[in-house]
């Protein structure tokens, strides 16, 4: 066996030749061999190939505690499950604090493919509230200021591959029994080939619009301060509550969304009891190795409209033209290079068209994906010009915390590389309830009854998918 560990982080990766046998066996003999030969507080992760499945059905194989779903339009899906070592951080330094707790863990990491390489890296997944504070109380407790975890079970796939990845401590791994539930899993992935699509839509019972006159008073509040100078774009958000017949399904809900917007970016993330789930057309950061990604996406129109009439409209233009200007600037410290359009394109979804600019760089040092993220979030697209007096307006207007709610969400790796996006067009479903979010940026010229019109348009990408199939 050879070893290398990565200069990025204190993970080290074990590859065995193809043993032409049994995986499972192959992953029990690495799980015993790290048993015996780790220190009891190391962690072990062990990557075997496994059947490809529908990633919604996959994830309904798994245990349900901190049950994640990831499936983005492009690249590898996961489903994972349980919390083998959990990263926390919280008020305003969580993101180099996360960056720390996460490091901390893979620094305790051995990671094993006896079948050979192939096998997507130890992922952790999680999220960061809106706001210090905002996912400190109902509803949103458990989720808490940052948190990312590393999973005890992870399928992966891409394309016509897929693979399993079991994560324990050496001190309490039980490998027999680890290797018996691996599988019990591959054997049920392999009959999932060919299982009917999982379909319980929700029987909606009740419904709660913030009233529209509320609304209006508050975005005519909104306007007044960029009138008088104290800022220049402020996004509002709003909640619909909904209650439905019978506990809400979250799979149900992911793999509606997969139909639906198959162009966005499906998640679903449970903590506890509750599950934040959604379909996001926004992506806040990814990096791979040196190389970066974001986009801006602001400025909207509903989806039929005419898309020249939202690229020649100057409120759309101006709302964008911020987004823009606050990514590139926040991502210039860190880059040697940063390119991006001229103009934007129109960026057409099921319910909506936006106007999208996509941004590319490359770092000029080391830079930890959370760090990116921390000087990005929140965009103007989420959060307003300037930044601090945009959090200080929402944090006194709006009746409720956001949580996770327009925050980022997704996965990072031990280079510290990652995908991030912005958790808009989303919902926490707790039993029968569900709470959808929705926002509008506000600058001079909106209109406090058009704004609401496309707050309720937007809701429809999450709304639809927890009342139909």
């Amino acid at each position: 066996m050879t070893t290398a560990a990565h200069a990025s982080a204190g993970v080290a990766v074990a590859h065995r030749a193809p043993p032409g046998g049994d995986p499972v066996a192959a992953l029990c003999d690495a799980l015993e061999s790290g048993r015996r030969h780790l220190p009891a507080d190391a962690l072990m992760a062990v990557s075997i190939p496994a059947p490809t499945a529908a990633i919604h059905i996959a994830a309904d194989l798994l245990p349900p505690s901190n049950r994640v779903v990831w499936d983005p339009p492009t690249g590898v899906k996961l489903a994972t499950a349980g919390a083998e070592a959990l990263a926390q951080a919280s008020g305003k330094s969580r993101f180099s604090g996360l960056i720390d707790a996460v490091s901390a863990i893979y620094d305790r990491l051995s990671w094993t493919e006896p079948a050979g390489p192939g096998a997507p890296p130890p992922r952790m997944v999680g999220g960061l509230a809106f706001s210090p504070g905002d996912a400190s109380a109902p509803p949103w407790t458990g989720f808490g200021d940052a948190a990312f975890w590393l999973p005890a079970w992870t399928y992966a796939s891409a394309g016509e591959r897929a693979f399993v990845t079991v994560c324990a401590r050496a001190g309490t791994c039980d490998p027999p029994r680890t290797a018996e539930a691996a599988h019990q899993l591959l054997t049920r992935l392999a009959e999932a080939r060919t299982a009917a699509p999982r379909h319980a839509p929700a029987a909606i019972t009740e419904i709660h619009h913030l009233p529209r006159a509320e609304w209006c008073r508050r975005i005519d509040a909104a306007l007044a301060a960029i009138a008088g100078e104290q800022a220049q774009k402020l996004v509002a958000a709003r909640v619909t509550r909904i209650k439905a017949a019978a506990a809400i399904d979250p799979l149900a809900v992911i793999a509606s969304l997969g139909r639906r917007h198959q162009t966005c970016f499906r998640f679903s993330i449970t903590r506890g009891e509750a599950t934040f789930v959604g379909a996001t057309p926004e992506m806040l950061i990814a990096r791979r190795d040196r190389e970066v990604m974001s986009e801006a996406l602001a400025g909207s129109v509903a989806a039929g409209s005419d898309g020249a009439a939202l690229f020649d409209s100057d409120k759309n233009r101006r709302e964008h033209a911020f987004v823009v200007s606050s990514i590139t600037g926040a991502l210039r410290p860190f880059c040697s290079r940063i390119t991006w359009p001229r103009d934007p394109a129109p960026h057409p979804l099921r319910h909506v068209i936006h106007l999208r600019t996509p941004i590319t760089a490359t770092l000029s040092g080391p830079t930890h994906i959370l760090e990116l993220a921390g000087a990005i979030h929140p965009t103007p697209a989420v959060g307003g010009i300037p930044t601090e007096r945009a959090l200080e307006w929402i944090a006194d207007t709006e009746n409720e915390p956001r949580g996770w709610y327009a925050a980022p969400v997704g996965w990072i790796d031990q280079h510290g590389d990652g995908q991030l996006v912005v958790a808009i067009r989303s919902a926490l479903i707790s039993g029968r309830d569900a709470t959808l979010y929705a926002g509008a940026g506000i600058v001079d010229g909106s209109v406090p009854d058009d704004e609401y019109d496309e707050t309720a348009i937007k809701e429809r990408a999450i709304l639809d998918a927890l009342a139909a199939p």
